[in-house]
């Protein structure tokens, strides 16, 4: 017995379909968090902004 559990065919099946439906916000908090580093990186300021800031 592994450390994953098993899925059954039906899981299987609505796990590929929530991928499509999933995968813009999942990019909108990359772009987010990448915005924030840069944010951070470029203004120079001794106190940094909160990432949590731009996770929403």
């Amino acid at each position: 017995m592994g450390i994953a559990p098993r899925l059954t065919d039906a899981e299987l099946v609505a796990f590929a379909m929530a991928l499509p439906r999933d995968r813009p916000r999942v990019m909108q908090r990359i772009l987010a968090l990448t915005a924030t580093i840069r944010h951070n990186d470029h203004t120079g300021r001794p106190v940094l902004r909160s990432v949590t800031a731009y996770d929403h």
